[in-house]
């Protein structure tokens, strides 16, 4: 059982989910190991692309604060575009930016590269990706086993908060067990470099790590009650697994 849930993902991310949690009557608290900063960048003035890949609502958000003229040029070109989104948020974003063509893929960049093969043609341009500055997936590689050139820019970068949440250390120490929600490598990194800078690193043996993958569960490491891999990286299951955590007692399959 977890008496309460950690989410850790980066704002507004880590307060939805934990109101997520909140109607199902599961205690939880944001502590955000992440925010994201937008980054200078330029575009070509005459993009020569064929499509768009958003992995991020971070990037749809950068892309479509362009201000200036020629900007402004240049982001009506893309817009009309086709636009490959990683997850329903992602595409829900990429359309209340103004890009026309949004197709949604899975919560998975390497789910999303069987729909781009399907549909685009490896002779008919570049494929825009505007990312983050340090990346998880590369993307881009992954299209380039398929012939697609892809063209990179780094347009935010994800930067690591410095303190942990005031009264969370008084939380572990209060409870008999937590659980916390990581849907990446870095960010349960962070955490676990936080429970240290705080001198809480003593409670990861009452903390069970619910990761949205078995390279989240590897970047995890060791010293924690406990590691649930989800089947699939989707944040609907990890909720699922947070939720069902909270209610029930006794041993937990590895993975759900």
């Amino acid at each position: 059982m977890a008496d309460f849930i950690i989410t850790i993902r980066p704002e507004p991310d880590a307060s939805r989910d934990a109101d997520w949690l909140h109607r199902y009557q599961v205690p939880a608290m944001a502590v955000p190991v992440m925010r994201a900063e937008q980054q200078t960048f330029k575009l070509p003035d005459s993009p020569p692309f064929q499509a768009i890949v958003f992995t991020s609502r971070h990037a749809v958000a950068a892309i479509g604060g362009m201000a200036g003229i020629a900007e402004m040029t240049t982001l009506g070109a893309l817009r009309s575009l086709p636009v490959y989104a990683v997850g329903r948020r992602t595409a829900q974003a990429a359309r209340q930016a103004g890009f026309d063509h949004v197709m949604a893929g899975p919560s998975d960049g390497n789910a999303l590269v069987p729909l781009m093969v399907a549909n685009l043609n490896p002779n008919a341009g570049d494929i825009l990706w505007p990312s983050a500055s340090i990346i998880s997936f590369d993307i881009a590689s992954r299209l380039a086993d398929f012939g697609y050139s892809v063209r990179q820019i780094p347009v935010y970068a994800m930067v690591a908060t410095t303190n942990l949440a005031s009264d969370l250390p008084a939380r572990l120490a209060a409870c008999s067990s937590a659980a916390v929600v990581a849907m990446s490598s870095r960010s349960i990194d962070l955490f676990s470099q936080m429970l240290r800078t705080s001198q809480c690193a003593g409670y990861r043996k009452r903390i069970t790590v619910i990761a949205g993958s078995k390279a989240i569960a590897a970047a995890a490491g060791s010293g924690w009650a406990d590691i649930i891999v989800a089947k699939a990286p989707r944040r609907s299951r990890v909720l699922a697994i947070a939720t069902f955590l909270h209610r029930r007692r006794g041993k937990m399959p590895r993975t759900l």
